[in-house]
């Protein structure tokens, strides 16, 4: 027996656990794996030694790089893939079912009303790679997966990989060819240099062919004759291979393989309107695609992909909506009660596609019209149109304010949203506003229309009657927001902390974890029903109140959730994944259940450089280049005290961990590896330690970890959290701050007693966002807008930099970092009406500050605080916000 899997089980130890082999083919041999950081079963395909050894590993990585972006409700998506002692691999979901092929080998020729489905699922999944550049290559049975209803074609991208590593050469010497004889279209068949989409067109058709007749057009004894076939030989009709089939559909399938590429259909999303028509609920089959007017072509499941000619920039964002329910869900379906039946989701029709934000969207009780959010974040206001068609109606005039999250009135006549901190009230066409609460966000609209509940002072949660009168304090927690109430009037639901991801402005997105949390409706402890380790978001219980659903990241990205329930505000049993790669944002129920609207939120940040200006003189972002790329979120970034390095947390690895890359180039290093998140590098003075913030305790702490990479070590451990901190040269002293219950926020100290040991902590003042001087000395924070210096032995604070007024605001601090001889203070700021950027230099001894960058460029905008400096450039992260509104069918099994 080959030592293979032995080897391959050592190699990826750290990652996966190999189980057993499950299959091989021409390129790749197949095993069944456990992810052990998420902890679930994956498909690990090894390529073969020899195709390995001829292709290397950085061009194939490079591509296939391209194929994980794929994410359709009919394409399995690329988990991952790597490259390690010759081994090049590439990871997907393991799915429970079988392959296309396996039912054929049953079953010979399909039912058409079966057939015709599982071709439009190829071909809508082959709209979605397409309007990316993806070409699959190698359509055929054996890479169609079955599961439950549903197929689902894997390895795309994997020989477009292979080709282009090798130059477009067919590996002919190892013994491997590109694409399978008996799929290939004429022009792969005869090796032409030039193979685009149209390919996949001619093995759409074959596969067609193949399910309708039962068996393929042309058959022969070797590869040669096959490939020659293709090429010369005329293909049997259909209607004769298969009598009694429709003309129409005899018709479409016999222009799929046309010799010539032009004479086929030129794109899957013509191919795919040809079919639409011929599946029809009256042939037994439910259409897996409605498409919208304006052009994007959207799955059955959710999956909305624009036309390859606009909107390029968001094609990643609308691709990404997926909500299928797959093999992993019908497990976890029957674990749950026969109380609470998991939902199924079916048509889906995007109702926003503009450029830009839309959020919140909040069904009327009819189910007929949309309420919702549009702007920049920060100055948004509320929208209502008719699901019907026609314009939108803004109902928000009135205020200029941030508008936010609309709620319907029981009779939907009415809307409730919050101003700013203020509640009010308009007509559901709008009209005048009226005033319901001052200090007052996030309101929900009891089931009997009289009461409401709301977010007073940005901590409690409260009730009252809408017309006025006692307000009833029911809840005290951190950032309470997306307050529901239950059917029944009796208890209400919200999310604890992290507000900042729906309502930040320029942290809007922020990755922090929080929490579901129910309380009656009189007052009492609140209880929480999710973890604290995740995202969790926009919970809403369905009609019979016996069920929450939900977005969560539990398991890497965000997705759509249902939490049973047992009564009296309880959890009756683990969360159940309902979709998978969608990068939901909020999520609403019409009043009978039967439609769900959600948003599709993408929200990326990488890394970016302007160079430090000389004396006298402004950087503009305009001249800006990118340092990291790649669909990741970046929030906090360090460049190492010699230069060489550059200190981030990414979710590349599905959650945010610690990492590290040269900045001369390379591959970024992974140095913290655990399913919590991981934010905020900072440097030792001698590069040996990074001292991040991590929810590994359901709050954040300080931990440290060697910069060569190891196990972290905790240093903070209070029920608070203990974040930003700061490491002095030696490493041998801390500085962080420490937000308390009562959101008062302290800096504070910490000493080495050893190598993992650390003193009992020194308060030093108020403030945050602290930084260690290069020599060890002073410290620098920002208090109330204004950046300060003490020394780190605490003691009297030095003013370097107060509030500027400027045009309708003011410019106030917001982060801070040193340069690297410590002879100056930079300070980000943000101007608090517009939320522009900009960076300024102060004298670490005190004197006037000086503009040093200007965030000029309205394509490169920079929300976050953290940044940092080599002396010759600043580095900080530049984010790409997008989002999406979509509306879904939902049915009860």
């Amino acid at each position: 027996m080959s030592d293979i899997p032995e080897r391959l089980a050592a190699v990826l130890a750290d990652k996966y656990a190999i189980v057993r082999e499950i299959g091989s083919g021409g390129m790749a041999t197949v095993y069944l794996a456990e992810d052990l950081r998420h902890q679930r079963r994956v498909a690990v395909k090894v390529l073969r030694p020899e195709l390995a050894a001829t292709l290397g590993s950085d061009r194939f990585l490079s591509e296939v790089r391209i194929a994980a972006q794929l994410q359709h409700p009919h394409i399995l998506p690329l988990l991952d893939s790597g490259s390690a002692e010759g081994f090049l691999y590439y990871v997907m979901p393991f799915v429970e079912g079988q392959t296309l092929r396996d039912r054929l080998l049953k079953a010979g020729e399909l039912p058409v009303p079966q057939a015709v489905r599982i071709i439009v699922e190829i071909t809508d999944a082959l709209v979605a790679a397409h309007a990316l550049g993806v070409v699959h290559r190698d359509i055929k049975p054996e890479n169609i997966l079955l599961s439950g209803r549903h197929a689902l074609v894997a390895d795309f991208g994997v020989a477009k990989a292979v080709d282009q590593a090798t130059g477009g050469q067919r590996l002919t010497s190892v013994g491997v060819a590109l694409g399978t004889p008996t799929y290939m279209a004429p022009e792969q068949a005869a090796a032409e240099p030039h193979v685009d989409h149209r390919a996949d067109i001619y093995a759409v058709g074959i596969v067609a062919y193949e399910l309708l007749a039962g068996h393929p057009p042309f058959g022969g004894t070797s590869a040669q004759r096959i490939l020659a076939a293709h090429i010369s030989q005329p293909v049997p009709p259909l209607i004769e291979a298969r009598p009694g089939i429709a003309q129409a559909l005899s018709d479409v399938v016999m222009r799929c393989l046309a010799k010539r590429a032009a004479d086929r259909w030129q794109s899957a999303e013509e191919l795919l309107t040809a079919l639409e028509p011929l599946a029809t609920p009256s042939g037994g089959i439910t259409p897996s695609s409605t498409r919208p007017a304006s052009g994007a072509t959207t799955g059955a499941a959710g999956a909305s992909v624009a036309a390859a000619t606009a909107r390029t920039r968001r094609l990643a964002l609308v691709a990404g909506a997926v909500v299928v329910v797959l093999g992993g869900a019908l497990w976890a379906g029957s674990r749950m009660r026969a109380t609470a039946p998991l939902l199924h989701f079916g048509k889906t029709t995007p109702i926003t596609i503009e450029p830009g934000l839309e959020v919140d969207p909040e069904l009327s009780p009819d189910g007929a019209t949309l309420a919702y959010a549009q702007g920049p974040a920060g100055s948004m206001a509320i929208f209502v149109r008719s699901l019907g068609g026609g314009t939108a109606v803004q109902v928000s005039k009135e205020r200029a304010c941030d508008a936010r999250n609309p709620r319907w009135s029981p009779d939907g006549s009415k809307l409730l949203f919050h101003c700013g901190a203020q509640l009010l009230l308009v007509p559901a066409l709008g009209g005048p506003a009226q005033l319901v609460a001052d200090s007052a966000q996030h309101a929900a609209w009891a089931p009997d229309g009289r009461q409401i509940a709301f977010v007073r002072a940005g901590r409690f949660v409260v009730r009252r009657a809408l017309a006025g009168g006692e307000t009833v304090r029911l809840a005290d927690e951190i950032s309470p927001h997306s307050l529901r109430w239950s059917p029944d009037g009796e208890h209400l639901v919200f999310v604890a902390d992290n507000d900042l991801f729906l309502f930040g402005v320029n942290t809007m997105g922020n990755l922090a974890p929080n929490q579901v949390m129910m309380v009656s409706r009189a007052g009492g402890d609140a209880r929480a029903l999710t973890n604290k380790k995740f995202l969790h978001e926009s919970p809403i219980f369905v009609p019979d109140g016996r069920a929450l659903l939900l977005v969560s990241s539990e398991g890497g990205g965000r997705d759509i959730f249902q939490l049973p329930l047992a009564g009296g505000g309880v959890s009756g049993g683990p969360l159940v994944r309902l979709t998978t790669g969608l990068g939901a944002g909020t999520i609403a129920l019409s009043r009978d259940g039967a439609r769900l609207v959600y948003t599709t939120f993408a929200n990326s940040a990488n890394v970016w450089a302007v160079a430090v200006p000389p004396p006298g003189a402004t950087s503009s972002t305009r001249n800006a280049v990118p340092v990291t790329t790649g669909n990741q979120h970046v929030e906090g970034v360090a460049v190492s005290p010699d230069g060489e390095w550059l200190a981030f947390d990414s979710d590349r690895g599905g959650n945010a961990d610690i990492w590290k890359m040269r900045l001369a180039g390379g591959e970024p290093e992974q140095l913290t590896n655990d399913p919590s998140d991981d934010f905020i590098p900072q440097w030792s003075g001698d590069g040996k330690w990074l001292a991040f913030q991590t929810w590994r305790n359901g709050n954040r702490d300080v931990y440290l970890v060697r910069s060569s990479g190891g196990p972290a070590q905790q240093v903070t451990n209070s029920p608070d959290h203990e974040m930003y901190a700061s490491l002095s040269p030696d490493g041998r002293t801390l500085v962080y701050h420490h937000t308390l219950p009562g959101g008062a926020i302290q800096l504070e100290r910490r000493s080495r007693m050893g190598d993992s040991a650390w003193s009992a902590a020194t308060v030093l003042g108020t403030g945050a966002q602290a930084r260690i001087s290069p020599d060890g000395r002073a410290i620098a924070y920002e208090r109330l807008g204004s950046t300060e210096r003490i020394p780190v032995e605490g003691g009297p604070a030095t003013t370097l930099m107060t509030p500027i007024a400027e045009g309708k605001g003011t410019v106030v601090g917001a982060g801070v970092c040193w340069s690297p001889d410590g002879k100056t203070v930079y300070v980000k700021a943000l101007h608090t009406a517009t939320g522009q950027p900009s960076i300024w230099a102060v004298p670490a001894a005190g004197g006037a500050p000086r503009l040093v960058v200007r965030f000029d460029d309205p394509n490169r905008p920079s929300g976050r605080q953290e940044f940092s400096t080599d002396g010759k450039r600043f580095y900080f992260t530049v984010d790409n916000r997008q989002s999406d509104i979509s509306i879904v069918d939902v049915a009860r099994p």
